[in-house]
């Protein structure tokens, strides 16, 4: 009785951490709604021991570099040119001053730094390393061999360094290779499908976004001259640039600029389920778009697979890791349907109750393969999303949340086909 009771209770936290989503879920806790520009969400769950007589002796990993700046600078150049505007015109409200005096803080950080790992993204990823060396130490012991790849992106290169920096300093003895090779970037980071369909992946994002109304906001904002300046597209088109700011703001904190006052939840709510749906199109199992973002993540796994056969063979490797893109991570997990991430619905039929992004890929999202064999030669693996255990709701755990890696292997390989 006492083990059932503990896989049921693994197997509710587990599915919990990608359980339906509510609107009222988003409305009481409406930080949720910075999406998948959310900071890592750091674990507190205890991770289940292994059974007995089996000890950790690998581990394949692929992380989502760290949090960064914004890609672009347009939404700060674009927002922060119609605020001094404005301002210069007398037609800022007080609290408008306050978002100007804000939004130019911001911009001048981010000058020079697009698409730059931030200060945050850095401590994101020491401390994934240093809880990866506490948790499976078997794997970091003595002159271990690590063998570490990125994508050529300077973000994910500095996430792979952060981490390994950290490992390091625990045990300096360690074996690390690193690389950030071209040649890697086909299954890195595949994106075909996604670079083929971009144009088409953004309608539901903008047939959610016509119900948004900014009046309230732009009156918040800015006095009621303000319609001179800029007509009602052009005053949707700044709130949504803010909103962009809104969202960042957790991974550049280091500039002191938060912009929690500027929306109500209602409409951060209405924002972000136009952005979630966008990007559930872009990197979820959707009904139109899934079968081809799929398709772009069995590289990666493939990968995953050949190289866990060779490490299990006994090519002295202890862990590989992966730094790369949530454009990578979450159709590789969409595609293994763990903890249900593989959902299959339309983008425009509230996406977000069964893939909300900031679940499933927040700044430094990874996923854990983490081997265990005893002294039959017996090899079980456990899956971590976000460093907490996950489920393969297609395969049935053989205690906890540990499975038989010749079940998983061949589930995998099914998937590649």
């Amino acid at each position: 009785m006492k083990r059932l009771a503990l896989i049921l209770v693994c197997l509710m936290a587990a599915m919990a951490v990608h359980a339906q989503t509510t609107k009222q879920e988003v409305i009481d806790n409406p930080v949720v709604t910075r999406g998948h520009y959310s900071t890592y969400p750091v674990p507190a769950e205890t991770l289940t021991p292994a059974p007995e007589g089996y000890v950790p002796v690998y581990m394949s990993h692929y992380g989502r570099h760290g949090s960064r700046y914004h890609t672009s600078r347009s939404n700060h150049t674009n927002a922060y040119k119609i605020l001094k505007d404005a301002k210069e015109a007398d037609l800022l409200t007080s609290f408008g001053k306050t978002v100007y005096k804000r939004v130019r803080t911001m911009r001048t950080d981010a000058k020079g730094k697009d698409g730059g790992l931030t200060d945050v993204g850095v401590q994101e990823h020491r401390g994934i390393a240093e809880r990866m060396y506490n948790n499976f130490p078997e794997l970091f012991v003595g002159n271990a061999v690590i063998e570490c790849r990125s994508t050529e992106a300077p973000r994910c290169i500095l996430s792979m360094a952060a981490n390994n920096e950290r490992l390091k300093e625990l045990n300096p003895g360690l074996n690390i290779t690193r690389t950030a090779y071209e040649g890697d970037e086909s299954y890195l980071r595949r994106e075909k499908y996604q670079h083929d369909n971009k144009k088409d992946m953004g309608t539901a994002r903008k047939q959610l976004l016509e119900e948004l109304d900014a009046t309230a906001f732009i009156k918040r904002i800015f006095e009621s001259g303000i319609a001179d300046i800029l007509d009602e597209k052009e005053q949707k088109k700044f709130m949504r640039e803010m909103f962009a700011l809104y969202q960042i703001a957790g991974c550049t904190a280091s500039c002191g600029v938060e912009f929690d006052d500027l929306f109500n939840p209602e409409e951060l709510f209405i924002l972000w389920r136009a952005n979630n749906a966008g990007n559930y199109a872009k990197c979820g199992n959707s009904k139109k778009h899934g079968k081809g973002v799929l398709n772009d993540a069995k590289p990666l796994l493939k990968d995953i697979v050949e190289r866990t056969d060779d490490a299990l063979a006994g090519n002295g490797i202890s862990a590989d890791l992966r730094f790369g893109h949530d454009i990578a991570i979450a159709p590789l997990a969409a595609l293994i349907n763990v903890n249900q991430i593989g959902a299959k619905v339309d983008p425009i039929d509230d996406a977000f109750t069964v893939w909300a992004d900031y679940k499933v890929m927040p700044m430094g999202v990874n996923i854990q393969f983490v081997f265990y064999r005893n002294a039959a030669n017996d090899v079980l693996v456990k899956v971590l999303y976000c460093e907490k255990e996950a489920t393969l709701p297609a395969l049935k755990p053989v205690s906890g949340p540990y499975y038989q890696w010749k079940d998983v292997r061949t589930y995998l390989l099914s998937l590649v086909k």
